[in-house]
């Protein structure tokens, strides 16, 4: 049987021979709280900029920084954010770079809380659409027969009950989120039995979910932003099912989950170049990011937001693939994501699109910003084992960060066997 909790998103790596490759781990002999020094790392000069460094042992382990400089001189890798400590000799880290081949590294889900009323499972991963905020894992005791587990991701209903009682120590468990919508369904937790007892009555447990510390997906910084600049990262996706998952669709949710879907006010529209844009109504909008005319199908670039009107940067014709028009009163306006997104089917041996570096696009991938499932990208059937990529491009104008202004998701449906 297969499930969406089988599709799991793996880290790519150059520096691999063959996908699904563990990357080679590395010893720091000392650093700072932004840099490390490691004699293993003989490639050129700037080789791995980009790179995300996962720190596996020491003070930061656990947590992901993302590489701004390497100086093959010295051996030091140069972070774009402090760590919490210094880097120490001794630290053991891993390094992924680039495209071209998929590793065996799973990308981390959210960070949470450890249960402390409901013994005898704990929470190996949790899925990034769950969000952050609380959520709940509830644990029914129906007389000691049939226990079973449930999940409340935060902000939306309890899923269906699993039933877990004749799980062994060392087995999984996927619990899914309430809803009926393909994106809820995204929102579950993979538990794992541990050698604790059960609990002897009914339990909850508050689980806080937070975002993964540091960069474990390349973070922008100003500097990067300050020109502006379109970076290229891909995410690769397996599925570790033992049959094949059918007909799998991505697309971009929207950035803003909280924000209203408005219009354009009277007198409130614009022209084709640089301009004002009074809205009716702005609330949850963020204070910079991307505004679709739904009415015209035209994308703008806003700022300095005011209450419900905000300045528009000039388009210069059009901008990620729309065509400038002028806007007018009534127009349907919405939040829109700040990336695109493109598929990269493996070639011969699971080999995916590298380029050299991350301003540079992928060979042959088609770009577009699909917004529901029905319009999604169809990635189409994967087989077990199977594997594909898609490529992440975002538009950074100049002196403004994405990460400020919402987030940056993407979200799967497909037909699957439970």
């Amino acid at each position: 049987m297969s499930k969406i909790s089988d599709l799991v998103f793996r880290y790519l790596h150059r520096a691999l021979s063959a996908s699904k490759g563990s990357p080679a781990q590395y010893t720091a002999s000392g650093g700072t709280i932004r840099s490390a020094i490691c004699a293993n790392l003989t490639e050129a000069n700037g080789y791995w900029i980009g790179a995300i460094v996962r720190w596996d042992s020491g003070s930061n382990a656990g947590f992901y920084s993302s590489v701004g400089a390497f100086d093959a001189d010295t051996d030091k890798l140069t972070f774009e954010e402090d760590l919490p400590y210094a880097v120490a000799a001794g630290h053991l880290f891993t390094l992924f770079l680039g495209g071209k081949y998929a590793s065996d590294v799973r990308i981390p889900g959210m960070k949470t809380s450890t249960p402390v009323n409901i013994t005898g499972f704990a929470i190996d991963y949790a899925a990034m659409l769950n969000g952050t905020g609380t959520g709940v894992l509830s644990f029914k005791y129906n007389d000691g027969s049939g226990q079973t587990l449930t999940w409340t991701p935060p902000g939306e209903t309890e899923g269906f009950g699993v039933d877990i009682s004749a799980i062994a120590e060392g087995e999984a468990a996927v619990l899914y989120g309430g809803g009926s919508m393909p994106e809820q369904w995204s929102k579950y937790l993979l538990v794992r039995r541990t050698a604790d007892d059960l609990p002897t009555e009914d339990a909850l447990d508050d689980v806080s979910l937070e975002s993964p510390v540091g960069s474990f997906l390349a973070t922008f910084i100003s500097a990067e932003a300050e020109n502006g600049v379109t970076v290229y990262r891909p995410v690769a996706v397996e599925n570790t099912a033992a049959d094949k998952i059918y007909a799998i669709r991505v697309w971009c949710p929207t950035p803003l989950p909280d924000a209203v879907i408005t219009a354009v006010a009277a007198d409130g529209g614009i022209g084709t170049a640089e301009g004002v844009l009074v809205a009716e109504d702005l609330t949850g909008w963020g204070a910079h990011g991307f505004v679709h005319n739904v009415t015209k199908d035209d994308l703008r670039y806003y700022y300095a937001r005011a209450g419900n009107s905000a300045q528009i940067m000039t388009p210069n014709g059009g901008i990620r693939g729309f065509s400038a028009v002028e806007w007018e009163d009534g127009d349907t306006l919405e939040p829109f994501p700040w990336l695109d997104i493109g598929l990269d089917a493996p070639g011969s041996g699971n080999v995916f699109e590298d380029p050299a570096n991350e301003n540079t696009a992928p060979s042959g991938v088609a770009f577009s910003c699909p917004r529901d499932a029905a319009s999604g990208l169809h990635i189409g059937d994967l087989a077990a084992g199977g594997l594909h990529v898609i490529w992440e491009r975002f538009f950074l104008p100049a002196g403004f960060l994405p990460l400020e202004a919402g987030r940056a998701d993407l979200r799967f449906v497909a037909d699957v066997s439970e």
